[in-house]
């Protein structure tokens, strides 16, 4: 990526999202007016990841100017990922501000594709379940989402499900790991969990 970037010649292009939201929402819809029974729907958001550019009105809420505004900028011009020293903070809390814009973009249209879904009948009955493989580190002198720093920004994902019938929330204290996924699905569903499956249902929490 780093070697293509650069031979990018227009700054319009260089300043669009990378996979941008809608277009999964977009082949998310498709689907789900094929009205297949049941169903399994994996919705997949690159963003919010490097690199961390959102569309407008989000880009610059939080970082008004050009910095960090383009693939060029964060990948080739000033890319900062893995260790770096003190001296390197403001630019890296730029990148935050970068990485924080994209979080409002992916929330606002995830929410609005909720929101829409909720009002069908399947999006009534569905068992419906948010979160994330990993975090993003920009302190700690620990700038990126791999290597050996495993500190709490990087492992302390969110974890959001909505049964079907729910008209709350509540907050859940308890620790649970992606592992449980599957076990929790399947004990929603009645199905016994196969023998080489890792994790325990959480179900009986969020009941």
């Amino acid at each position: 990526m780093r070697e293509i970037v650069p031979r990018i010649p227009l700054r319009a292009v260089q300043k669009k999202p990378w996979f941008p939201t809608e277009l999964v929402i977009d082949e998310a819809k498709a689907i789900l007016a094929e009205n297949r029974r049941p169903i399994f729907l994996w919705t997949h958001f690159f963003a919010p990841h490097e690199p961390y550019i959102s569309p407008e009105p989000y880009m610059g809420q939080f970082l008004p100017g050009d910095q960090y505004d383009s693939l060029y900028d964060q990948l080739v011009d000033h890319p900062i990922a893995g260790l770096y020293d003190k001296s390197q903070q403001p630019r890296v809390d730029q990148l935050r501000s970068r990485y924080d814009e994209d979080i409002v973009y992916v929330d606002h249209t995830v929410t609005a594709f909720l929101e829409e879904l909720q009002r069908s009948e399947v999006g009534k009955n569905a068992l419906i379940i948010i979160t994330s493989d990993h975090g993003e580190s920009f302190e700690k002198n620990w700038r990126g989402h791999s290597g050996p720093m495993l500190h709490q920004p990087l492992l302390h994902v969110p974890l959001i499900v909505r049964l079907p019938g729910d008209a709350g929330g509540r907050r859940i204290a308890s620790n649970a790991e992606q592992v449980d996924l599957l076990p929790t699905v399947l004990d929603y569903l009645g199905i016994d969990k196969p023998a080489w499956a890792d994790g325990e249902s959480l179900l009986p929490k969020l009941e």
